[in-house]
């Protein structure tokens, strides 16, 4: 939190005049039980969000009314987020996420108006007089991905169903069988018999967890398999949560005692040869709470039955583990606090233990190095074991076991982690190597160097949709020589992902790309690029067939800056892409490429109010969003309005296979783009005239489309955007590199005239109607601007003031010769890569 957020217990005696604590009330019947502050996956928010959040408990036997007590990361700040009016029941828990919203309808998930810290912070509960804490967790220790911290409890653990468990399969061959099999008396004794897990085809780590291989059984024969699993209860009564941890490729239906208790890709229709719905990978258990079957649990003798399901007969693998935790709830010990590897959301808190172990440590710093090297890693933690990956993945207890140094031949990504019996799994370090053959180490430059490595792999070949391909990426910045070297030290050295971009030029040999900077769950991480806000979306455009200069993407953003209008900022920078498995060299270089920002909301960016799913009413549903005119991705939602369809909706990002939750914020573009292009006039004349646009941004957005003879302006990357309450404006300006008198599109030869040069399709209509035209004919009644329309005389006004100032002659001219100056011998090197 900072340095104004220090330790509570130091607050306890120097505030004791502001805060009470609860010592004089009954037993503390609220409690802080668990927090998570890194949600990698464990808990989805409405929004499809990994926020971290927090557990509340009510610790009576009578219901609490939660109105008025407040939480807050900030001793300082004892008011900092205050409950609605709600009840919280007797022996029951609140999950509430921290998430920054501020959302507090007691009808929906709780968010509150912070974030929490990763470690060595204070979270408490105060009480509806703000100033007496009903419950604190104070100073707690660094915390890590999708492992809890929170109170331990005098719970009895016990695991009746775990890996190696014994089990009776049978791959059905007719419908006889119904049901009857998943019955506990079911006599199973001529099934085959066999350890868990169950499986065949296999890849590690799920290789060596198979048990009972069933290859020859299944393959090619039939999707699905029934599978037995006896366990002892000896007193059903004494079971207070029953949970179902599974790992499977590619679906289940799971059965205790003959009950239905859980199923994940079921078919519609669920028969002795169904296959799964859909793939699903088995790297990590799925938990589900299944103690609605605890009242069919006997005393003695019980079954747990599946019906495993592959996505084909004939698939190459199939893989099931399921694991079995009944627990008897104990009490709750405020006064120990535990890490829980497996967090329990609005549930009583597992088994846990005191404390993690500590980050290995790596002999060699992570970047770029000339000529193959070792790495070595460490511990000090007695007994402690090792454990690392290096595919991304993080490591588990049956990951590879560091025995000694790891050569490092080429790009390594490699992911350590220690474990320690009576330790909760430690936090996982990361260093990623990249090897310089000493040519390519010698490669300087005058501008900055970027690396990309994809660790042996081809970057995808998929454009406007569809996965991207990971890489390591290192950023080096020019020394106080103003030289650049790229065996130099990296200002940015990150995880990253990327994807090509473009319609035309997607398959172009020198390829533009979007780059998502993602820390170690592929998660955005935003991070500080040039002197750009800190963001984890950037794009990386190249130059192509249409644009050999480079520099018209970068010039139409610097105009619309010099306007006043927000535009993506750009610093060119000379690209290494490594896609192969042995050192970087010479061969590796990819050109000069425009490094530049991506239109997204941001407050440094298109900076409009954020909106989500439960925003279905005015004022909220008003804003904010981020449109664009274009072709549609594979991955992106198209609303129709003011007489165009294809009108992406960039945010909120919405699926096409997830827009339910967004009817209402469709509904409500649609009508309103509707209506305010009906609204639309040559009378215009002033901002006043039509709140429904931001006037000046539309003359503005014009202006920055029209004088470079963009073609495709307003119906291909035709960017515009409305925030919460306001009205719709124009922009930003994306997408340039068919304009001013680009070599292979003749449509904006000339730089002179109202329209573009004939060819082709003729390009956009900057002021006429027609499926090439744009909302702008009615404004301009269908013609050039040589009348004096209200809205043609404040548009020629405008264009005089700009081309006076910010788009005058020699103003653009200076900042095209300063680029060339900055890009001579770059791009030299650039065109010898890419002729032509």
């Amino acid at each position: 939190m900072g340095a104004c957020c220090m330790n509570l217990r130091r607050f306890l005696i120097p505030l004791s005049a502001c805060f009470v604590l609860a010592a004089g009330l009954p037993a503390q019947n609220l409690l802080i039980t668990e927090i998570m502050t890194d949600n990698s996956k464990t808990l989805e928010d409405e929004d499809s969000d990994f926020p971290d959040w927090l557990e509340i408990f009510n610790n009576s036997d009578g219901e609490v009314n939660l109105e008025g007590y407040y939480l807050t990361d900030n001793v300082n700040e004892p008011t900092q987020w205050k409950f609605p009016a709600m009840t919280l029941a007797p022996k029951q828990f609140l999950v509430v996420f921290c998430s920054g919203e501020d959302y507090r309808d007691p009808a929906l998930p709780l968010h509150t108006n912070f974030r929490l810290a990763e470690n060595n912070d204070d979270i408490l509960l105060i009480a509806p007089d703000g100033r007496t804490i009903v419950h604190s967790l104070d100073a707690y220790p660094e915390q890590q991905a999708d492992i809890s911290y929170g109170l331990a409890t005098s719970s009895t653990f016990g695991t009746p169903v775990k890996l190696g468990a014994s089990a009776r399969v049978l791959v059905p061959s007719s419908p006889d069988l119904g049901l009857t099999w998943t019955q506990p008396d079911f006599d199973d004794a001529a099934w085959r018999a066999g350890p868990t897990a169950i499986g065949y085809g296999a890849r590690s780590p799920e290789l060596e967890l198979v048990g009972t291989d069933v290859d020859v059984e299944m393959r090619n024969l039939n999707g699905s398999i029934y599978i037995r699993i006896p366990f002892d209860i000896a007193d059903p009564k004494l079971v207070d949560v029953l949970k179902l941890r599974v790992r499977y490729d590619d679906g289940y239906a799971a059965y205790v005692n003959g009950q239905l208790v859980a199923s994940s890709n079921l078919p519609a229709e669920l028969t002795w040869n169904s296959i799964a719905a859909r793939a699903h990978s088995p790297r990590d258990f799925e938990v589900v709470n299944i103690s609605s079957a605890i009242p069919a649990l006997r005393a003695g003798r019980n079954v747990l039955a599946f019906h495993g399901l592959n996505q084909a007969a004939n698939n190459s693998d199939f893989f099931l583990l399921p694991e079995l935790d009944a627990i008897d709830i104990g009490e709750i010990q405020p006064s120990v606090q535990w890490f829980f590897p497996v967090p329990t959301p609005g549930e009583a808190n597992g088994p846990g233990f005191p404390q993690a172990a500590p980050k290995p440590v790596f002999s060699l710093a992570s970047g770029a190095y000339v000529e193959a090297r070792q790495v070595e890693l460490s511990t000090d933690v007695p007994g402690g074991v090792i454990r690392y990956t290096i595919d991304s993945t993080m490591p588990t207890e049956t990951s590879t076991q560091y025995t000694g140094p790891i050569d490092i031949p080429g790009p390594r990504r490699i992911t350590a982690r220690v474990f320690k019996e009576g330790m909760a799994p430690g936090i996982p370090e990361r260093n990623t190597y990249i090897i310089l053959d000493p040519k390519a180490a010698a490669f300087t430059s005058n501008i900055p160097l970027v690396i990309f490595t994809t660790f042996g792999k081809a970057v995808g070949t998929n454009c406007g949709g569809g996965p991207y391909t990971p890489v390591h990426m290192l950023l080096i910045q020019p020394g106080a020589d103003g030289k650049t070297v790229l065996s130099d030290e990296a200002e940015l050295s990150t995880g990253a992902q990327i994807r090509r971009r473009g319609s035309s030029t997607c398959g172009n040999p020198k390829f533009a790309f979007n780059v998502e900077v993602v820390d170690a769950y592929a998660r955005d991480k935003n991070v500080q690029i040039f002197d750009y806000p800190e963001e984890s979306d950037y794009v990386m455009f190249g130059g192509n067939n249409f644009d050999r200069a480079m520099l018209r993407n970068p010039i139409a953003y610097w105009m619309s800056l010099q306007c006043g209008r927000w535009a993506a900022r750009a610093n060119f920078v000379e690209c290494f892409m490594h896609t192969g498995n042995g050192p970087v060299v010479e061969g590796s270089y990819f050109g000069v490429y425009a490094f530049m920002e991506k239109n997204k909301r941001n407050p440094d960016r298109v900076n409009i109010q954020s909106i989500g799913t439960r925003d279905k009413k005015e004022p909220a549903v008003t804003g904010g969003y981020l449109l664009r005119r274009d072709r549609v991705g594979q991955d992106e939602l198209a609303i129709s309005g003011g007489g165009y369809s294809s009108l992406v909706v960039v945010y909120p990002k919405i699926l096409p296979t997830e827009s339910a939750p967004y009817r209402e914020h469709t509904t409500y573009l649609t009508t309103y783009l509707n209506k305010t292009i009906a609204s639309l006039s040559p009378n215009i004349g002033s901002q006043e005239d039509n709140p429904n646009i931001d006037f000046l941004a539309w003359i503005d957005h014009h202006i920055l489309c029209w004088y470079p003879k963009n073609v495709d302006a307003f119906r291909l990357s035709g960017y515009f955007f409305k925030d919460r309450n306001g009205p719709l404006v124009m922009g930003p300006v994306w997408d340039y590199d068919r304009t001013m008198g680009c070599s292979d599109d003749d449509r904006a030869r000339s730089p002179t005239g109202w329209d573009n040069d004939a060819s082709g399709d003729g390009g956009t209509r900057y002021f006429e109607a027609g499926g090439l035209g744009s909302w702008y004919s009615i404004l301009f009644n269908n013609r050039p601007p040589i009348t004096n329309t209200p809205w043609n005389v404040a548009y020629k006004n405008r264009w005089r003031e700009l081309r006076k100032g910010p788009l005058a002659t020699d103003n653009i001219l200076g900042q095209i010769d300063a680029w060339a100056v900055q890009l001579a011998e770059p791009a030299l090197r650039s065109n010898k890569k890419w002729p032509g």
